[in-house]
């Protein structure tokens, strides 16, 4: 049952590539497994999914073996057809399992009854990597800031090594357990450190893609992050994480590399994971860590952002913590337009005069000024929209409307974004002009497949079949 009518299938397979199950079968072999009749099922609907253009959701039970039922059809597909194919994961878990063994091994086994060997990439959103011009002093000393990981963290609460508080002490050992560590790692990827840090010792060492200097950093040669984008572009199979599906879903261009193929496992996650990475929030910490910024850095003046953040304040630190089903209170969207018209006004200072040469060393601690003020300018500005229907929009306060414990740390009520629903932007953003595979062990309601499509934003006619 085709569900892009409107997209050309892409290449074919060479006539003289093996059967899938040939290829599962060396695979399974060098595994040391034993053939599954289900993971066989699966492997051959991946491969009329993909070379039919069609969009598959597959259930695919405890024992099936779905790592192999789609990473063979994807090998298969990628080196046949010179398409690339990305395969996310929700779970570090099995992210580790399929990069470091279950994709290697599939490339390796099947590499004899193909036309060249399968190259494999991995690729995280850029906090996840070091950053070589921050370690070597290119960036102002961190302060603490609620918008240190919008978007391309999500998850990173869960980090093992996140759980806890941290002294100053340890703080101050962990960065330079970090700064030797990053004399010797190839990769520069949080998860390849063990024993793992805190978050408060990475961000000493990182900096999110809006603080990146990008092409015009002084050691962009030797960067973590864009060596693994350059990696990826050139990779067959590159294997990513729902979070950064979640960033590209929400309109983000170049999160991820071009590819013709998406394969999501762990599916049933994906629509929560691509919400938090759309859902944000407003408190006065936010305001003034964003004015704080400002003057430091970029030597302006926040008079007017300070008076719009204590306004701010009155009228939130007065709302119920309950949802706004009509949008928010005419009280709470002045104060909310008041921050935003702010903000746009800081945002125009701190940029440079036109005509005026960029300096040779670009200034660090000013990108790192601009990057939060934006981020604070498009969250008030997207709350202080007219009701549209897309949002929903509430407010929180530590300990009530159901909200226990104060995960922020400050003790600040602050109102939230989130929208309505994220099918449209999967369909938009993620599915446009490729095929998708979605896969879970538990991903049928009641016999149908038709409920966990509609959240993918696909319809009926997407194929759903189980692989038990």
């Amino acid at each position: 049952m085709p569900d892009r009518p409107d997209t050309e299938a892409p290449g074919q397979a060479a006539g003289d590539v093996p059967a899938v199950e040939e290829l599962l079968d060396l695979a399974v072999t060098r595994l040391g497994g034993a053939r599954r009749d289900g993971q066989r099922t699966m492997a051959r609907a991946v491969t009329d999914a993909i070379e039919s253009s069609e969009h598959l959701v597959v259930q695919a039970g405890t024992g099936t073996g779905k790592s192999l039922g789609y990473l063979v059809p994807a090998v298969r597909h990628a080196v046949a057809t010179d398409e690339r194919v990305v395969v996310s994961t929700a779970t570090l878990a099995l992210q580790r399992q399929v990069i470091t063994r279950d994709l290697p091994l599939v490339a390796d086994a099947v590499a004899d009854r193909l036309p060249r060997p399968a190259s494999i990439a991995l690729l995280k959103g850029w906090h996840n990597y070091l950053c070589v011009h921050k370690i070597a002093g290119g960036y102002p000393a961190d302060e603490p800031t609620l918008f240190d990981l919008p978007g391309e963290a999500a998850g990173a609460a869960d980090h093992p090594a996140a759980r806890g508080g941290t002294s100053m002490a340890a703080l101050g050992e962990q960065v330079v357990r970090l700064r030797e560590w990053a004399d010797e790692t190839p990769t520069g990827d949080r998860d390849d450190l063990v024993p793992g840090v805190s978050d408060k010792a990475w961000r000493q060492v990182s900096v999110t893609a809006l603080e990146c200097l990008g092409q015009r950093c002084p050691l962009l040669a030797e960067c973590f992050p864009e060596r693994a984008r350059a990696a990826a572009r050139e990779a067959d199979v590159v294997v990513t994480n729902h979070a950064m599906l979640g960033i590209a879903a929400m309109g983000s261009p170049g999160v991820l590399p071009e590819h013709d193929v998406l394969v999501v496992d762990e599916a049933h996650e994906l629509a929560d994971r691509v919400t938090a990475a759309a859902t944000v929030d407003l408190s006065v910490p936010a305001i003034e860590s964003a004015a704080r910024l400002a003057r430091r850095h970029g030597g302006v003046t926040t008079d007017a952002l300070d008076a719009a953040s204590a306004a701010f304040g009155t009228v939130v630190g007065s709302l119920p913590a309950e949802r706004f089903p009509d949008g928010l209170p005419d009280a709470a969207r002045s104060a909310v337009a008041a921050v935003r018209d702010a903000a746009r006004e800081v945002l125009s200072t701190l940029k440079p005069e036109t005509g005026v040469t960029k300096p040779a060393q670009p200034d660090t601690g000013l990108k790192m000024a601009q990057s939060t003020m934006l981020q604070l300018f498009e969250v008030a500005e997207r709350m202080a929209a007219d009701p549209t229907g897309h949002d929903v929009l509430w407010c929180s306060r530590p300990g009530e409307g159901g909200w226990s414990g104060d995960r922020f740390g400050d003790g600040a009520s602050r109102l939230h974004a989130a929208p309505l629903g994220v099918a449209g932007l999967i369909r938009t953003h993620l599915l446009a002009e490729r095929t998708g595979v979605f896969t879970s062990a538990t991903l049928a309601l009641g016999g149908s497949f038709d409920a966990v499509a509609r959240t993918f934003g696909l319809g009926p006619a997407a194929t759903g079949g189980a692989a038990d």
